[in-house]
């Protein structure tokens, strides 16, 4: 995995927190890129999604198909929120 504006370890804490957040079933897919956002959160974008990982807390971004996409949250490996809207 390649990483911007961040260390490798970091990258890897963040790819831990992620494993710990979130449910067995849900995949993650590759890891390609990781960086910091501008809040702090890491950044990951994988074959499956796109990421923003804390230490308690986990969001991904999937696009669906028609300029939609799907925002969901995890904690502690269960699911706090999701949401569906168009991105334009």
């Amino acid at each position: 995995m390649k990483t911007l504006n961040c260390s490798s370890e970091k990258a890897g804490d963040g790819l831990m927190a992620l494993c710990c957040n979130l449910p067995l079933n849900v995949e993650i897919g590759r890891p390609v890129v990781a960086c910091v956002d501008d809040d702090g959160a890491l950044q990951v974008m994988t074959t499956e999604a796109n990421w923003w990982i804390t230490t308690d807390r986990v969001a991904r971004l999937v696009p669906l198909r028609d300029g939609l996409a799907e925002l969901t949250e995890w904690t502690a490996g269960l699911e706090i929120s999701r949401y569906i809207g168009r991105i334009d």
